[in-house]
């Protein structure tokens, strides 16, 4: 992935991969020049992930509004 390329240069430690549609949270972390997965959260967990563990987050509430493309689009002929 060509932004975590971008990233390791710049010493970015950690770097969050969030994907509504797959409803999962991927964490990375920076070692030795390279991104190494440290967890994977999903669905309605609640979550502590690095660098931020001192916060729980709900990861339902990242996917709540979420409509996958194709509810999106009837959701929009619905509205005619």
């Amino acid at each position: 992935m060509k932004k975590l390329r971008i990233y390791a240069r710049s010493c970015i430690e950690y770097v969050w991969l969030v994907s509504p549609r797959m409803r999962s949270l991927e964490v990375l972390q920076l070692r030795d020049g390279a991104y190494s997965f440290i967890a994977t959260h999903a669905d309605d967990e609640r979550v502590r992930a690095a660098p931020f563990d001192a916060i729980e987050i709900e990861l339902a509430a990242l996917w709540r509004d979420f409509l996958p493309p194709s509810h999106a689009a009837e959701q929009c002929y619905d509205s005619w």
